[in-house]
This record gives structure tokens, sequence and C-alpha cells, in this order.
């Protein structure tokens, strides 16, 4: 580890509003499938609605648990913008994806590179004051939590009227647009001289000798599991009989939990 100071510029509004959007913006990208599934799996076969949830799932962890360290050891701003940009070229494979495998790669790339999301929120905690540090890192996840409810209404219903490749397509658009607002207004800091090795061996260590960490990692493992058996398989029990929702109707349901990220500032 370095021994040399990093300056922290000051979170400034405008950096502050980015962070919000940035975290809402890209973790949505995880969760627009699922009000999909139905017509994935009208395209697909009925492993669509299996193998694309659980890659965009399963990439995500894997990017928090590979790429979001990273911003110990490089600059967040430019890891930001790196994984938006990335992003945006693998949401057009997913878009133009031909058959079901090309698909769910695509997911799993999409998933690990949305892990932008989770680089937003520390960067908030860095940058903030102390005084103002909670309610600033609340603003950030309330835009966190208000894009991983909302994907779903968004993609419903453009799903419903344009088809699931028009859902991909505007996420790529809206991820270059992601990466216009970070290189916008994100600041820059100074790089870290960290070893990504040692980064790694530090998380093990953490878990190791961290009991209340270990029991807050296997409480949120749990909740989010049990969030996304609901979600992903909500889609798929309304449009069936006696609902007949479709994909629009499917992600209204989205909204309903837009409550509860109202309030995490508080």
């Amino acid at each position: 580890m370095s021994d040399i100071p990093v300056p922290h510029p000051d979170l400034s509004t405008k950096a502050r509003l980015g962070l919000t959007l940035i975290a809402g913006g890209a973790v949505a990208n995880i969760y627009y499938n699922q009000p999909l599934l139905g017509l994935l799996v009208a395209d697909f076969g009925p492993r669509a609605a299996l193998w694309v949830p659980t890659g965009c799932l399963v990439g995500y962890g894997l990017g928090i648990v590979g790429l979001v360290p990273l911003g110990d050891a490089w600059p967040r701003r430019q890891l930001i913008i790196a994984q938006l940009l990335t992003l945006s070229v693998v949401l057009v494979v997913a878009a133009l994806s031909p058959n079901l495998p090309i698909l769910a790669l695509a997911s799993l790339l999409i998933g690990f590179l949305s892990s932008a999301a989770q680089q937003a929120v520390p960067f908030a905690a860095e940058l903030a004051p102390d005084a103002t540090r909670g309610r600033i890192v609340g603003q950030v996840m309330t835009g966190l939590l208000s894009g991983i409810l909302l994907a779903r209404t968004v993609s419903g219903f453009v799903g419903a009227h344009l088809g699931w490749r028009a859902v991909f397509f505007a996420a790529a658009v809206v991820s270059l647009a992601m990466a216009a607002v970070a290189a916008a207004t994100l600041p820059r800091t100074a790089a870290k001289r960290l070893r990504y090795r040692a980064l790694m061996l530090s998380i093990l260590h953490l878990a190791k000798t961290q009991p209340v960490l270990r029991n807050a990692s296997l409480s949120q493992a749990l909740l989010f599991a049990a969030f996304n058996a609901f979600w992903v398989t909500l889609a798929l029990l309304v449009e069936a009989e006696p609902f007949n929702l479709t994909a629009a109707g499917a992600g209204l349901f989205g909204v309903i939990g837009v409550c509860g990220a109202l309030v995490a500032p508080v």
C-alpha cells in the first residue's frame, strides 16, 4: 500500500447527481430482461428463462468481486467510463443475438460490466464530507434502487410495443449517455499504488477476521437471492392464466417498489 496521500476533491452537486444517475442507469441493465422473459422464451425456448437472467446476475456478482475492488487501485472515474463504454458494445451484441448461447454470454458480460453501479456508491462515500456522508450515499442508493425497479417498467413497456431487441438497443444508448455523464460530472482522482493481488487478498483477510462483515454479507446475499427469485418468476406468472398480462403489465409491478427507494436517503 502506498503512503503517498491521494487528494480528494470535494463532492459537488453536479458530481453527486452524476453518481446518482450512473448508479441507476448502470444497475438497470441486469434487470431489463426480467419482464421480457415471455418474449425471449417465445424466440429461444424455455431455457431462455433460466440462462438470460442467471447470466446477468452471476456476471453482476463476478463484477462486484472482480472489478469493484479495482476502484481502490485505479481512478474510479476512468473505471466507470471504461465499463459503461464497453457495456454499450455488449448490449448491442445482445440486441443482435441470433441464438440463446450468444445472448446468454452477452448477459453474463452485461452483468459483469453493470457493476459500474457499485463503483458509484463507494466513490460517493470516498468524496463526501464526514458530516453528510450518510445522506449523500443514501441519495446515490436511491438512484440505484430506482434503476433496479424502474428498469422493469421501462423494458416491459418498450418490449411489449417494440420487441425485446429494441430494449437492448435503447439500453446501449443509455449506457453511452451515462459514460458521457461520468466524463462531464465526476472529478478526477489520483491513482493509488495497490496491486490487484493485494486487493483480492485483503478481501479474504477481512472475511476471515471480521465476523460482522461475514454476517452482513450472508444476510445481503440471501436477500438478493430472495428478491430475484420473486422478480424473475413474476413476469412468467402474470403473463399466464388467469392474469394474461403483457410484458408491459409485468413491468408495472416495478412502480410499486419505488416507494422503498424514495425513503433510502431518510
